[in-house]
């Protein structure tokens, strides 16, 4: 459970639509959220190295510029990031990019649902499961 007033979410994700959706299913919620977009890995580099307090990492695979497998890479190679929960929300379904995925220490990996109602949901137990009940650090030791 994440005991922080503002819980801070880098989105790694390219897709408008999906970005739309993710922020209203997260807005529906009882929590208070900052979401912070990025649509490409090197863009999303430079956040993740800008020295702003994140929390928590949504991460696409199939994104320009380093794709979310370097992305995931880079986060768990750097001491200062390494602990911030990274959960991979990708349209993919293949064996390879799960295990590679869990292989460099993703969180969990999601499979995004076609059904908007399915995708709503999902969002929002992800989000209840890291934020209500998930005890997380609040610092770096």
């Amino acid at each position: 459970m994440i005991t922080s007033e503002e819980i801070n979410i880098l989105l790694i994700e390219d897709n408008d639509g999906d970005i739309r959706l993710i922020r209203e299913a997260l807005g529906e919620l009882d929590l208070s959220l900052t979401l912070t977009v990025s649509k490409d890995g090197d863009a999303a580099s430079e956040k993740l190295h800008s020295g702003k307090q994140l929390d928590f990492i949504i991460l696409d695979l199939n994104i320009p510029g380093k794709n979310g497998r370097e992305m995931l890479e880079e986060i768990k190679a750097d001491s200062n990031l390494k602990y911030i929960p990274v959960v991979i929300l990708s349209s993919s379904d293949s064996e390879d990019d799960i295990f590679h995925a869990y292989q460099a220490h993703a969180n969990c990996f999601i499979q995004k649902s076609i059904s908007l109602e399915l995708f709503t949901n999902t969002i929002q137990t992800m989000a209840n499961f890291w934020f209500k009940i998930v005890k997380l650090p609040t610092k770096i030791i």
